[in-house]
């Protein structure tokens, strides 16, 4: 059991040329604070857990989200441990417009057509968790993930895809 402060990326309308032809607002990051629950245990000699997280930005207006995470380790070598993930993610109505709404005012700025979203199920997730030992304590840790946006979302005028990719890289130091 765990409590979590997490950035929440915003949107840098800069960053793409459709945003910046429809006058698309850049949305500035965030942070949200939440909390987790969270088991791990072992399937025979395989490494297995479940994760079920809650967060809310910490601007009540954006919403929050939640997930249910399934992970299982595939490889276990001396020093590279490897395991696949699953997860779906759930979001409010208020997380929903934020990203991928369009209100009549930006309509009009945007030439996209109004949409507003319903709460409910947002994306699914499939990726690889990757940890590599670097000593003791220090550890390198990344993953590999695919996001499949789910139906709630997929009429809004701001999703050109239905699927997006996301890498991690990291340190860590283990107490």
């Amino acid at each position: 059991i765990g409590i979590q402060l997490a950035y929440e990326a915003g949107r840098n309308s800069q960053e793409s040329s459709w945003l910046i032809s429809h006058n698309v607002t850049t949305l500035l990051p965030s942070a949200s604070l939440g909390g987790q629950i969270e088991f791990n245990n072992y399937i025979g000699p395989m490494p297995f857990g479940i994760l079920a997280r809650y967060r809310q930005n910490t601007n009540a207006n954006y919403g929050a989200q939640k997930d249910l995470r399934i992970s299982a380790g595939v490889y276990g070598g001396n020093r590279l441990k490897v395991g696949i993930i699953a997860q779906a993610t759930w979001a409010d109505q208020n997380s929903m417009q934020r990203y991928y709404g369009i209100t009549a005012q930006e309509s009009v700025v945007t030439g996209l057509a109004a949409f507003t979203p319903t709460g409910g199920h947002l994306y699914n997730v499939g990726g690889v968790l990757w940890l590599y030992d670097l000593s003791k304590v220090w550890k390198l840790v990344g993953s590999l993930e695919a996001h499949y946006l789910q139906a709630s979302v997929l009429n809004s005028p701001l999703v050109s895809t239905h699927v997006n990719y996301y890498t991690s890289a990291g340190l860590a130091y283990q107490f």
